[in-house]
């Protein structure tokens, strides 16, 4: 097991032993999978422009308006996104942390990297969000 895994673990202060075992085991496998590194690539995007956004005293946003989404690449991409977002979020509730770290998988998010990225530099995205 790598360090790294061990570390991600701790870092969200587990409330017991039990949980701490599943949250490691369900990290160390997805650490095996394909998908980690763009998943890890989009976390890293996420939190550089959620950092400059604080950095300019702008506080994260909370919901989408999904009138200003123009073009169609992003209006999948906000789709795919609220459907994975409700299935972890279920199996968060469920301590199935596995099951959390495959879904994005399963939304075809990863097979169609380059499709998924792509708004992320389109700035019509980042105008629709509000606060």
């Amino acid at each position: 097991m790598a360090a790294g895994v061990f570390e991600a673990v701790l870092a969200v202060a587990p409330s017991n032993l039990v949980d701490f075992d599943r949250r490691l085991r369900a990290l160390t496998e997805f650490s095996r999978l394909p998908e980690c590194a763009a998943l890890v690539a989009a976390n890293k995007r996420v939190a550089n422009i959620l950092r400059k956004q604080a950095e300019l005293g702008e506080s994260p946003a909370a919901n989408i308006d999904e009138l200003l989404i123009q073009v169609p690449s992003e209006r999948t991409m906000v789709l795919m996104l609220q459907i994975a977002r409700d299935r972890i979020n279920q199996a968060v509730r469920q301590h199935d942390y596995g099951e959390a770290l495959a879904i994005p998988s399963r939304v075809d998010l990863f097979q169609s990297a380059p499709g998924f990225f792509a708004p992320f530099d389109a700035p019509s995205l980042l105008a629709a969000i509000n606060d």
